[in-house]
């Protein structure tokens, strides 16, 4: 269950990062970093930590593809999110919905008709 929510910390800190990263250098002036800048570096440093941790857990093959939930979060963050306000378009929607639908297919059993392995024992 750790692992699992290590994974999505990861997933969601990723977007909050890049939406956060978005309207800090949005409000730049100069090169000096401002509040949603740091607070977008903070979340990709836990982001990535996070990911290390489900990285022991997931196969790689698993857990890599769950990454693209990111765009998602991303795509719909920036329609959302005050002072972005990016539009939605049916290109993008079908789009990631093309991504969503190859990560479920991804996801699913192996040639063998055997469930991909999604955690791993690992005894140290």
């Amino acid at each position: 269950m750790q692992s699992l929510c290590a994974l999505l910390i990861s997933i969601c800190g990723g977007a909050v990062a890049q939406l956060s990263m978005k309207i800090g250098v949005q409000d730049m002036n100069s090169f000096i970093p401002n509040g949603p800048l740091i607070f977008g570096l903070f979340c990709y440093a836990i982001a990535m930590l996070s990911w290390i941790f489900a990285l022991k857990r997931y196969d790689l093959s698993f857990a890599y593809p769950l990454l693209s939930i990111g765009y998602l979060l991303v795509y719909l963050g920036a329609f959302f999110w005050p002072g972005l306000g990016e539009e939605l378009s049916w290109n993008k929607t079908i789009g990631l919905s093309l991504i969503i639908l190859g990560v479920t297919i991804s996801a699913q059993k192996n040639n063998n008709g055997e469930r991909i392995r999604h955690e791993q024992n690992h005894t140290a």
